[in-house]
C-alpha cells in the first residue's frame, strides 16, 4: 500500500511517501518559510522519487497538531483537498505520536513546540491514560512536576526551551534522541490505522492557541 503523509505542525512542511509492503520510504522537506508552494513541491518530489504517481496512492496521512499553527492549517487543508480529489482515506495522526520514538517506554514525556515561549506536552505515566497540557514554558514545567514528582521520565521532542525549565522545577528526565522524521512516522502509523469516516472526521488539535487581539 502506497501512503503519502504530510506534516506542517512540527517544522518545515515535510512529505513522506511509504510503500508499506516493502518498507521503502522517500522524504522531502520544504524550506523553513516556504510551507505553501514549497510544501506542494515537497510532496511532488517525494512521490516522483518513489517512481509513483498520485493515482497510485491508497492512503493519506497528516499530523493534526498540536504544533505550529500556520503550518498545521496549510498541511491539513492540503491533505483534505487531496483526499477528496483522489477519493482515498485520510488518517489524522497526533503530533505527539509522530514525535514519540517507536517503543517509547513509560513514564514518558513528549513535547511539541507551540508559539514562542510556549509548549505542548503529553505525559504518559503508565496508569492507563495520557494527560496533556499546553501553556507558557514555566507553567508547563510546573504542571509536569505536579504530575510526575519523584519519577524519572523518558523525554522526547521539542525540549530545547523546556528542558532548562524542567530542571529548575526539579523534574528528573532522560532526553532521548528523535527517531524518524515525523511525516514518515505518521505514514507508518497510518498504515496500521482504521480510516476515519471521510476526511471531515480529521480535525486539528491546536493545543496552546495563539493569542489574538480583537480590533475595537
Amino acid at each position: 500500500m502506497l501512503i503519502l503523509a504530510v506534516d506542517g505542525a512540527l517544522g518545515p512542511l515535510t512529505a513522506a511517501v511509504l510503500d508499506s509492503q516493502t518498507g521503502e520510504a522517500w522524504v522531502e522537506a520544504a524550506a523553513q518559510r516556504d510551507a505553501l508552494e514549497g510544501g506542494l513541491r515537497a510532496a511532488d518530489t517525494a512521490l516522483r522519487a518513489s517512481g509513483h504517481a498520485l493515482r497510485d496512492l491508497r492512503r493519506l496521512a497528516v499530523t493534526i497538531g498540536p504544533g505550529r499553527f500556520t503550518g498545521l492549517r496549510i498541511a491539513l487543508a492540503y491533505a483534505k483537498s487531496l483526499a477528496f480529489a483522489l477519493n482515498v482515506p485520510l488518517i489524522g495522526v497526533s503530533s505527539y505520536d509522530a514525535v514519540a520514538t517507536a517503543g517509547l517506554g513509560e513514564p514518558a514525556l513528549v513535547a511539541v513546540r507551540g508559539r514562542a515561549g510556549a509548549a505542548c506536552v503529553r505525559l504518559r505515566l503508565g496508569n492507563g491514560g495520557d494527560e496533556q497540557f499546553s501553556g507558557a514554558i514555566d507553567e508547563v514545567a510546573g504542571w509536569v512536576r505536579s504530575r510526575a514528582a519523584g519519577l524519572e521520565l523518558a523525554a522526547v521532542g521539542a525540549l530545547d526551551e523546556l528542558a532548562p525549565a524542567l530542571l529548575r522545577a526539579g523534574v528528573s528526565f532522560a532526553r532521548l534522541a528523535q527517531g524518524e522524521p515525523p511525516a514518515l512516522r505518521a505514514a507508518h502509523i497510518a498504515a496500521a490505522a482504521v480510516p476515519h469516516e471521510g476526511a471531515h472526521g480529521v480535525r486539528p488539535d491546536y493545543g496552546e492557541r495563539p493569542h489574538t487581539t480583537v480590533p475595537r
